[in-house]
């Protein structure tokens, strides 16, 4: 994970009697959002654990339409980045 850099990672990681602390403790300070899923009886729920580096578990959880509408924001954002940078 130190090797590489990750803007936005989504996860369905699921270690029996682990969790993906690990995860978000190797991408905090980093530029990466983290986002693990949750299955749930219809479809899943998107928990953000880490939003450009920090730390947001506590935040609330995403439905579908509501995770595309985060993902789109942040996409938006790391554009407007890239797009700084090059000029």
């Amino acid at each position: 994970m130190n090797q590489k850099k990750f803007d936005i990672v989504l996860t369905m990681l699921r270690i029996e009697g682990s969790s993906i602390d690990w995860l978000g403790a190797a991408l905090s300070g980093s530029r990466a959002s983290l986002f693990y899923m949750l299955p749930v009886e219809v479809g899943c729920w998107w928990v953000p654990v880490l939003r450009v580096g920090l730390d947001c578990l506590g935040s609330p959880a995403l439905r579908h339409g509501e995770f595309f509408d985060a993902l789109n924001v942040i996409v938006d954002e790391i554009r407007a980045a890239a797009a700084t940078v090059v000029s």
